[in-house]
């Protein structure tokens, strides 16, 4: 652990993030990359209007393999395809011919995830969960360790107004297969303390 100094108060967090004063380089950018989730949220990292920066975005949930979620997607119909948005554009072909020799050497385009988040509420659906708006999502984690796998978050550090029940956390952890507790993960894009 390492202290913050802001100002009047002083923080306690996981050495593993850059210091808000710090440029990112190589050297914290693989610290971070390399760094492991945390059990617990320091208090340093529950955003408070009291700080100067707001601290880095962490995502509590667990990591669940991509093709598990692409499975269980493809298994229930559930992919999403990317829309073309120029498929239907008249000036774009010269003919319908073209048109349709250009959509079957293309074929469909899945969205990774917006299928697997659909994938994600199917299956949260199916054992009668509900979560608060916006907080089951498919996210990206920054750590290397997870390269294969996204993060299912049910909160984040920014969020915990909105905390769903501990039986429906649990619940959903079983539906995934998952035997461990919910941790904290860094967000892939807001890793970083923010003015």
């Amino acid at each position: 652990m390492m202290f913050i100094d802001y100002s009047t108060v002083y923080i306690r967090v996981p050495d593993i993030l850059p210091l808000p004063s710090n440029v990112p380089n190589s050297e914290v950018v693989n610290k971070v990359l390399g760094a492991r989730p945390l059990d617990r949220l320091p208090y340093g990292l529950v955003p408070s209007k009291k700080q100067k920066l707001n601290p880095p975005m962490l995502h509590y949930g667990w990591p669940v393999r991509i093709d598990f979620l692409m499975e269980y997607a493809q298994q229930h119909g559930l992919e999403v395809i990317h829309p073309d948005d120029f498929a239907d554009d008249p000036d774009v072909f010269e003919d319908e011919a073209d048109r349709l020799e250009y959509e079957a050497e293309r074929g469909d385009s899945i969205d990774m995830l917006a299928t697997m988040q659909t994938a994600l509420e199917h299956i949260a659906g199916r054992h009668g969960l509900q979560f608060p708006g916006g907080a089951l999502q498919v996210i990206s984690s920054v750590l290397k360790a997870y390269e294969d796998m996204m993060i299912v978050s049910l909160y984040t550090n920014f969020t915990l107004y909105n905390v769903p029940p501990e039986d429906v956390i649990e619940t959903l952890g079983l539906a995934l297969g998952v035997d461990e507790r919910p941790k904290w993960y860094l967000d892939v894009a807001r890793w970083h303390w923010e003015e």
